[in-house]
């Protein structure tokens, strides 16, 4: 688990930035030993996008009440789950059979493309969401869910793993693994390509201690989109994470005048991606903390780390009581907010009061403010 930085993170944010390459076939297999996910019939390993086994394939009842409008079936055949497309007849479902064993010496790689295409296709349908199963939800579908977010979310195998494995335990047999991993190999040396066709053009423009450039890149890919991707890059490379980061004050004024809100499901896709897990408290900006009740009920570590102010984001008699008498022997500044964990719930109203009021004190000092949230502990 990820614990605040101490003297390693420079060596830890030098390896991150080394060259993606793609692990030996042992390595791979070791990462399904760390087993986080579900063994559920069916399991939402990405966004709209479900996992499952045979039983969950048969009903009916389940499809529907998770709004299922595609189903890629990586064990079609007679001898496998014959359900087709005559079997969801009577369902609004767009299927796709692939007649694929489970078997080492089975080449699943020609079927990698054109499944992941399938499933891109449906998740951009208005309202699509998708359903890909085998026998048992780990091996066949699983693969082929792998090669998707490799193809088209422009994840790396590990990546890919790790988010998969994360909402559902899988194993992909050897054979299957090998040929993602081919499959990584692949888009890798692409990827490579072309990071070395981009030119960078620094100017001399300087803001304070930050240079200003222009990027030119292949005419395929256009400005807006490769600017994201460079964005995205950052956040691997522990920008957030990294304590003592320059201050808000300190950054460049630029108007994003050509930024839209993406819609909500591509926010969703920025949390379910890869990303470093966290312990019981992370510095996520310079003397800003997040954390859980485990910490927010550690004097001693408040303490260590200089808390000066504590926001609750889950106050109250059913919830975190801690209360501004909790800290009573610390010299805190506590704020509380009697929130519930529930997509109904109203959060918004205290956007700005929090932000004004008690995250605002990081401008007028060096130190240093938490966030206790409940919501977090699920996550541990």
């Amino acid at each position: 688990m990820l614990h605040p930085r101490s003297s390693s993170s420079e060596t830890s944010s030098q390896e991150s930035q080394a060259p993606y390459e793609t692990p030996e076939l042992f390595d791979l297999q070791r990462l399904f030993w760390l087993r986080g996910g579900s063994d559920n019939h069916v399991d939402q390993v990405w966004p709209n996008l479900y996992l499952g086994d045979a039983w969950a394939a048969r009903s009916k009842a389940t499809l529907q009440s998770l709004n299922i409008t595609h189903i890629l079936n990586a064990a079609d055949g007679p001898y496998s789950i014959n359900t087709g497309a005559r079997y969801y007849r009577d369902l609004q479902i767009e299927y796709y059979g692939v007649e694929a064993f489970d078997d080492p010496s089975f080449d699943l790689s020609i079927f990698f493309y054109d499944a992941a295409n399938f499933i891109h296709k449906a998740l951009n349908t208005p309202g699509g969401k998708v359903f890909v199963h085998c026998a048992m939800g780990i091996s066949r579908s699983a693969s082929l869910v792998l090669a998707f977010l490799m193809i088209h979310e422009d994840m790396t195998l590990v990546d890919a793993l790790k988010t998969v494995n994360s909402q559902r335990e899988i194993c992909p047999n050897t054979g299957f693994l090998s040929q993602l991993r081919n499959l990584d190999i692949k888009l890798n040396e692409e990827r490579k390509a072309q990071q070395r066709s981009y030119n960078f053009k620094v100017t001399t423009e300087k803001h304070g201690t930050h240079r200003t450039g222009s990027l030119s890149s292949p005419s395929n890919t256009p400005t807006l989109v490769l600017s994201f991707r460079m964005a995205w890059v950052s956040l691997h490379k522990d920008d957030l994470l990294r304590p003592k980061l320059r201050s808000a004050s300190s950054l460049p004024s630029q108007k994003q005048s050509n930024y839209q809100t993406p819609p909500l499901e591509e926010l969703q896709r920025l949390l379910w991606a890869h990303k470093p897990s966290t312990g019981h408290v992370n510095e996520v900006w310079p003397n800003l903390f997040v954390g859980d009740v485990y910490t927010a009920r550690d004097k001693d570590q408040l303490q260590q780390m200089g808390i000066s102010n504590i926001v609750n984001a889950a106050a109250g008699r059913f919830h975190i009581n801690t209360g501004a008498k909790f800290y009573r022997d610390l010299p805190v500044d506590y704020y509380g907010i009697e929130a519930d964990d529930d997509p109904n719930f109203d959060l918004s109203i205290y956007f700005y009061p929090v932000a004004r009021q008690s995250i605002g004190s990081l401008r007028n000092g060096d130190q240093p403010i938490s966030n206790s949230c409940a919501c977090l502990l699920n996550d541990l």
